[in-house]
């Protein structure tokens, strides 16, 4: 997948996206039935790992979203301050 960034008129190719990971682990949880460790690999080939955690709200759940972080890019940015 690609992210265009309409300002600049630029894109960049995603290699994870932890947002998009959650969201499937939804999908296949309420398949399941049941809330499992899910492992999801991510258009870079690394895998993000999704663990379901107790909520502290009745009826609700949570989930923690994780792996290995690599560095893809550097450079510098010049930001115009708006005074």
């Amino acid at each position: 997948p690609f992210v265009r960034v309409r300002e600049t008129d630029t894109t960049c190719a995603e290699t994870a996206c932890g947002s998009g990971t959650l969201a499937a682990a939804v999908v296949l949880w309420s398949g399941q039935g049941q809330h499992t460790p899910l492992s999801i690999r991510q258009p870079g080939g690394d895998s993000l790992l999704v663990l379901p955690e107790r909520s502290r709200f009745s009826g609700g759940w949570a989930a923690w979203v994780g792996g290995t972080v690599h560095t893809v890019a550097s450079g510098e940015a010049f930001v115009r301050c708006l005074d």
